[in-house]
C-alpha cells in the first residue's frame, strides 16, 4: 500500500478514537445501546446514530458528537462575570448531602438523579451556578473561554462612567444590551470586575471621546453618562431623531444651549436629518392640501348655495 493510502487510513482511525477530559480512557466511535442517552445533553439516542463511548466497568461514558466538541470552558451571557467549566455531576455535589439546591440556571429543572452527567458550572462560593450543556448552547449566548488568559482579554481599565469598580475587557460573540448606548449587539465589551455588579458596555462606547464637533450644531458637544435632571424636567427629546431620552443612557449635549442627542444620533445623524426633512415637507404639503380643501368647501357652501 502506498504512503498516501497509509496516511488516509491513519487519519480515518484518528477520527474513530478520541480523548475527553472527563474520562481516563479513549472514546471509540460506534453505535449506542438500546435506551442509552448522551452523558452531556441527556438526549436519548436513536437507532443507527453514531456516538463516542467507552464501555469500561464500573463507569462508562457515551457522548454525541456535538457534546464531545463543546469547549470545556465558556463564558455565557447568563453569567458573564465568571468562566463556566464542564463538570461531572456526582453525589458529592449535593448541598450538605441533601437533594436540594441544584437547578439549571436557564431551564430551572432539577439536577436530581443526573449523577454522571456533564454540566457547566461556576464554582465560585457566592455563585455555585449550574447549567445543562444543551441549555448553554447557542452561538449568540456563549463562546469558548480557552483564550481568556490572553493579556488583552484581561486588560482592566478605570472608566469615569463607573468610577467605583474596574472594567475588564472581554471578547464574546453573545449579544447584550449596552449600559451606555442601550443598543443590543455583540462584539468586544467591558464588564465590571465585581461579581455582583452587572455593568456592561461595548468597547466602542468605552472609547468615546469626551467632546465632539457636530456639523449640525455650532458648539462642541460634551459626553454625559446620564441625562441631566433638568433635561428630564423639561421633557427634552433628541434634537436629531426627535425621540425621548432614557435617563440611564449616555448622551452628547451642549451645556450652553441644551442641544442634546443620543449616542447613535451623534455619530450617524444623516439618515435622521433626511427623515426629519421629509416628514417636515410632508406636513407642509398636507397642511397646504387641507387648507385648500377647506377654502374650496367654504366657497362651495357660501356661494353655490345662494
Amino acid at each position: 500500500m502506498s504512503g498516501k493510502g497509509n496516511k488516509i487510513e491513519e487519519e480515518e482511525e484518528e477520527t474513530k478514537v478520541v480523548h475527553h477530559w472527563s474520562h481516563e480512557h479513549r472514546l471509540t466511535l460506534g453505535e449506542p445501546r438500546i435506551g442509552e442517552g448522551c452523558f452531556g445533553c441527556g438526549r436519548p439516542f436513536s437507532g443507527g446514530e453514531k456516538v463516542y463511548a467507552c464501555r469500561c466497568w464500573p463507569v462508562d461514558i457515551v457522548l454525541d458528537e456535538e457534546c464531545l466538541g463543546m469547549p470545556r470552558k465558556i463564558r455565557h451571557a447568563m453569567h458573564p462575570q465568571h468562566i463556566l467549566t464542564q463538570h461531572v455531576f456526582s453525589f458529592d455535589d449535593y448541598d450538605d448531602g441533601t437533594l436540594t439546591g441544584k437547578l439549571c440556571a436557564i431551564c430551572e429543572s432539577s439536577l436530581i438523579n443526573t449523577e454522571g452527567r456533564i454540566f457547566y458550572n461556576c464554582m465560585k462560593a457566592e455563585c455555585r451556578l449550574w447549567m445543562h450543556m444543551r441549555c448553554a448552547q447557542g452561538s449568540d449566548m456563549m463562546y469558548d473561554a480557552a483564550d481568556d488568559d490572553d493579556d488583552e482579554q484581561h486588560r482592566t481599565i478605570d472608566h469615569p462612567s463607573h468610577p467605583n469598580h474596574g472594567l475588564k475587557l472581554v471578547r464574546r460573540s453573545c449579544r447584550f444590551k449596552c449600559d451606555a448606548c442601550g443598543i443590543t449587539r455583540g462584539g468586544k465589551s467591558y464588564m465590571c470586575c465585581k461579581p455582583n455588579c452587572q455593568y456592561w458596555i461595548h468597547e466602542s462606547c468605552a472609547s468615546l471621546p469626551q467632546t465632539i464637533e457636530s456639523e449640525y450644531h455650532s458648539h462642541s458637544l460634551s459626553l454625559s453618562f446620564h441625562v441631566p435632571p433638568r433635561y428630564m424636567k423639561w421633557n427634552l427629546k433628541c434634537d436629531v431623531c426627535g425621540k425621548y431620552l432614557p435617563s440611564k443612557y449616555w448622551i452628547y449635549h451642549c451645556e450652553l444651549c441644551s442641544y442634546v442627542v443620543h449616542l447613535k444620533c451623534a455619530f450617524n445623524p444623516t439618515r435622521y436629518v433626511v427623515i426629519n426633512i421629509l416628514v417636515s415637507l410632508f406636513r407642509r404639503c398636507l397642511a397646504k392640501l387641507i387648507s385648500q380643501s377647506l377654502k374650496r368647501i367654504t366657497y362651495n357652501f357660501f356661494f353655490k348655495s345662494l
